[in-house]
């Protein structure tokens, strides 16, 4: 930012430094550069001592002295008409790193700019490191714990899952009441539904014996797979149909049928879901499956149009048992699922709301993940 009330001394300025091709923000005032100051940091300021009003150097205290503005701590370098010792005093006490005296001379002054604008992108870069790093740190924590919840989880389930196993198998011996039995059964079906979804393990299911289908074929029976799951009862909503958008180039490419279908039915189900709180009865899915430009992975993209979810919400969806629709039947484990298998695939599973159309689950997967090779 500049700071003079003479016009011809801010063009003068903005000419001498032409060379380091920056963007100016010109002030005429102490007070006009203090709101500037509010609206965004500066990689340095450039400040007149002597201005009509409030000067340079108590516009640069006020500056200063607050810890919100962005600009608290910018380099500033104030420029005067003549010289005064204790003026200087005073403007190194704020924090300035240099006075020079008009007229100025262009090449001293262009000099300091450009180190002054070199240490402010070393210092964006460096707090976008940081960012990254922050960033990528809390990704591996999150992990680390995830991956201690499954081995823990997943020894409780298998101990669990054994003893529901004999619990099952002898309802039948029970003498009274079919209904209760019934009961018994459903609950106890939905209990091993809970535990499957909490230790399924896809090379554990790409070991057996699967269906192999073309991938073009995939939309079509992920259809049928949920017409049935309304037909049951499952699904609160008649699906109408899924806009599957498969790339060419992988239509005739052979893959795991159920591995690929427990991949996308959760996605399915909750799109249905998120259109039914519209009250449209009928849903229209959008299903895509494209290759990266190197081929080395495949992006899949499942879009409702629903109401989209509220940011806050967002990273909630895949915590186990969360869900955004009161239904007794539904687990809350469909996304939490979809990111075990995912990142149990070799991936990586976003999700965001996009503007017109609703939430939006992005899924990254190595090219082979779920082919048959």
């Amino acid at each position: 930012m500049i700071v003079d009330d003479v016009e011809i001394n801010l063009v003068r300025i903005e000419l001498g430094l032409k060379s380091l091709d920056l963007e100016y923000r010109r002030a005429y005032t102490g007070e006009e550069a203090i709101n500037a100051s509010r609206e965004g940091e500066f990689a340095f300021i450039l400040m007149d001592i002597f201005m009509p009003g409030m000067s340079g150097l108590e516009a640069v205290k006020l500056i200063r002295s607050d810890p919100q503005n962005p600009n608290s701590k910018t380099p500033v370098i104030f420029i005067t008409a003549e010289e005064n010792e204790g003026f200087n005093d005073e403007g190194y006490e704020l924090g300035a790193i240099d006075f020079i005296t008009k007229p100025v001379g262009m090449a001293h002054l262009r000099s300091k700019c450009s180190v002054l604008n070199e240490l402010y992108s070393q210092k964006i870069e460096a707090g976008q490191l940081l960012q990254a790093l922050e960033e990528t740190q809390k990704q591996l924590i999150e992990r680390e714990k995830r991956e201690a919840l499954s081995t823990f989880a997943g020894g409780l389930c298998h101990e669990l899952n054994n003893k529901l196993t004999v619990l099952l198998g002898n309802v039948h011996y029970l003498e009274g009441n079919d209904d209760i039995k019934t009961d018994i059964l459903e609950a106890g079906e939905m209990c091993k539904e809970i535990l499957d979804s909490l230790i399924y393990l896809p090379q554990r299911f790409k070991n057996q014996s699967q269906t192999l289908v073309p991938l073009q074929d995939i939309g079509h029976r992920a259809l049928s797979e949920t017409e049935a799951l309304s037909r049951e009862g499952k699904i609160q909503s008649e699906l109408h149909r899924i806009d599957f958008d498969c790339d060419k180039d992988l239509a005739e490419t052979v893959v795991y049928e159920r591995l690929t279908l427990d991949l996308l039915m959760p996605l399915v189900q909750n799109s249905i879901e998120a259109v039914k709180q519209e009250k449209k009865e009928l849903a229209n899915i959008s299903l895509k499956i494209h290759p990266s430009e190197d081929q080395s992975l495949w992006h899949i993209r499942v879009t409702d149009h629903g109401p989209g979810v509220e940011p806050d919400l967002l990273p909630k969806l895949f915590d186990p048992f969360f869900s955004t629709v009161g239904i007794p039947e539904r687990t809350g484990l469909g996304l939490t699922r979809v990111r075990h298998l995912v990142e149990g695939l070799g991936g990586e599973v976003t999700l965001s709301n996009i503007e017109g159309a609703g939430l939006e689950v992005s899924i990254d997967l190595p090219s082979g993940a779920l082919t048959h090779s």
